[in-house]
């Protein structure tokens, strides 16, 4: 920023409106002068008494060298109005039309701020605009001319419909209408082509998407969570460099009469760029077989769909699958086919109460590294469990069907972590003693487990064990051994009458 005070207008670069959380703020001599300078740059009355009425900052960015000078303006505590920009309305004064080399405005979370003037038109090279969280009630028409915007957040504002002239913003890459009142999306939306990341979350009145949402060809992330979408657009097939797709709680709302997603359309097999699918609490009850083409898919998330019973045989095509969430889900048999899920390394079937068994074959799965069983309805690990080389956190907490492990268990050599807390268990295998690099060892609240092996000390690497709250009646005498051992929690071991000399 140049030092005359001939200069007409400062160059500005960056504006950034912040709220403090108790409208206080402080200033030492050298903020005062900078002050002072702006005042008379920008032509702003003296007045107004900015040095001391500080609820906000503005940052500005010097157009050569990038220096930042900060201006305080608005109005402190105790001067009635509250905080607004400029020290005057509680609208964006239409002079910010006159910094038209501005390229990024941010004025999010200014809740005192009512109207965005159509004099916004005028800063045609801004690239980024943010009016997230603030008191606007409609977008200008003006916001057309805004032809360099890159980036457009307009989330969590009381607005119910957009302009037309928006969708004339070709170069948007980035649009974020999140939890706003929109009910519709206007057709034009299929103009913005340069579109990658659009953000449609917790807009509980939409209930579907226009056609030409298909032709967002360069769209890569689609969020729709928390949404109303009652069916995804045929056109959706389109979307070919989509990486990501969010329908996460798209289920039915109690405040509205809404059902809800409760079909995946055939067409989401064209997909195939697909990198993370997510599904998650959903009404959904199957899984149509062209999932079998989404062979890039790393990340499937089908979490709280309780509708969902079974998957497709097909998923076992998803072979470079790397997490499969299927935590809460109404999943009643695993498709002998997922064990050709070759890259699997995070399978959580935590509380899936009608899964009463594993595929017999589960050890092909020799990638795997985490293992949930929590809560789940399962009553025997399969004896191929021992080839899982790569399993190091195998959770089975509340597994009360599981009274056993099988003696094959032993043959995990990276197994770090066991989690039995609360399972059913009555005996541990005497081969448990070859888990060289298990770590921690939760058998807390085990009611049915009496005894360790003998040669449980032998797991030497061992830093952690739980035992509170379990029926163990004594310790062996091995346990000396566990020279590693850091943490050992005996509470409410109410059997537990005397511990080994060792």
């Amino acid at each position: 920023m140049e030092n005359s005070r001939n200069t007409k207008r400062a160059r500005h670069r960056r504006v950034r409106v912040i709220q403090g959380e108790d409208g206080d703020f402080s200033i030492d001599e050298d903020d005062y002068h900078v002050i002072r300078e702006i005042m008379l740059l920008e032509g702003i009355k003296e007045e107004n008494n900015i040095a001391t009425r500080m609820p906000k900052i503005v940052e500005i960015r010097e157009d050569d060298n990038e220096r930042r000078v900060r201006k305080f303006l608005g109005f402190n505590k105790g001067h009635g109005a509250g905080p607004e920009l400029y020290g005057a309305t509680k609208i964006v004064p239409a002079s910010i039309g006159e910094l038209t080399v501005l390229e990024d405005l941010d004025l999010s979370n200014t809740e005192k701020l009512s109207r965005l003037p159509r004099e916004i038109g005028n800063l045609t090279k801004l690239v980024r605009l943010s009016v997230s969280g603030s008191c606007f009630r409609s977008v200008p028409s003006s916001i057309g001319q805004l032809k360099c915007l890159r980036e457009l957040y307009l989330s969590s504002i009381q607005i119910r419909k957009l302009p037309d002239e928006l969708w004339s913003l070709t170069n948007l890459v980035k649009l974020d209408l999140s939890k706003t009142g929109i009910e519709f999306l206007s057709p034009y939306i299929g103009q913005l082509t340069n579109l990658e990341d659009l953000k449609l979350r917790k807009l509980s009145l939409l209930n579907k998407l226009p056609d030409e949402i298909g032709k967002l060809t360069s769209l890569e992330k689609l969020n729709l969570s928390d949404s109303g979408i009652e069916s995804l657009p045929s056109s959706i097939q389109y979307l070919e460099n989509l990486r990501e797709l969010d329908l996460s709680d798209t289920r039915e709302h109690s405040n509205f009469v809404l059902p809800g997603l409760s079909k995946i359309p055939i067409e989401i097999g064209e997909l195939v760029g697909l990198v993370k699918l997510s599904i998650s609490n959903c009404r959904i009850e199957s899984l149509p077989s062209s999932i079998r083409k989404l062979e890039k898919l790393n990340d499937l998330d089908l979490s709280m769909t309780r509708s969902l019973s079974r998957l497709p045989n097909q998923i076992g095509k998803l072979t470079n699958l790397v997490k499969l969430n299927l935590h809460s889900s109404g999943i009643q048999v695993l498709p002998d086919s997922i064990v050709d899920l070759r890259y699997l390394e995070v399978l959580d079937l935590t509380s899936t109460y009608r899964l009463s068994r594993l595929p017999w074959h589960i050890g092909k799965l020799t990638n795997l590294a985490k293992l949930s069983l929590h809560s789940s309805a399962i009553n025997y690990l399969p004896p191929s469990i021992q080839e899982l080389q790569n399993l190091k956190d195998l959770d089975l907490i509340h597994m009360r069907d599981l009274s056993r492990l099988p003696e094959e268990f032993g043959g995990l050599k990276n197994f770090a972590k066991l989690n039995l807390h609360s399972s059913g268990i009555k005996s541990l295998p005497q081969s448990i003693q070859e888990l060289q690099n298990l770590k921690d060892c939760d058998l807390s609240r085990t009611k049915n487990l009496s005894r360790l092996p003998e040669e449980f000390g032998n797991m030497t690497n061992l830093g952690k064990l739980n035992l509170c709250g379990s029926s163990i009646k004594f310790l062996p005498n091995s346990i000396g051994q566990l020279g590693n051992l850091k943490e050992l929690n005996l509470c409410s071991t109410e059997k537990l009458s005397r511990l080994p000399e060792e």
